[in-house]
């Protein structure tokens, strides 16, 4: 997961973290876990977000996660990398 530069890291983790943790669908030892692995290529900030669900619940628990991220972020107004596209012509 990504978010703009400046974002501030521990407050990021402290959110993935605590949105995972409450996830009914999630185990609680071993507990969620973020990781930060710096500023990306893009210049944004990068995270994962470690968490055990059962099997079955994989692909539920990542979009209501992911879903409750989104929502998060909106709320703490932290905002989510826009994705950026550059158009290179060459005229002859």
């Amino acid at each position: 997961m990504k978010t703009a530069p400046n974002a501030d890291p521990e407050k990021v983790i402290e959110l993935f973290n605590s949105i995972a943790l409450e996830h009914p669908a999630t185990r609680q030892i071993p507990a969620p876990k973020t990781y930060f692995y710096g500023y990306g290529p893009d210049g944004n900030l990068n995270f994962a977000l470690m968490y055990w669900t059962s099997f079955s619940d994989t692909l539920k628990t990542d979009s209501q996660i992911s879903l409750n991220i989104f929502a998060a972020l909106k709320r703490e107004k932290i905002q989510a990398p826009a994705p950026v596209r550059r158009i290179i012509s060459s005229s002859e």
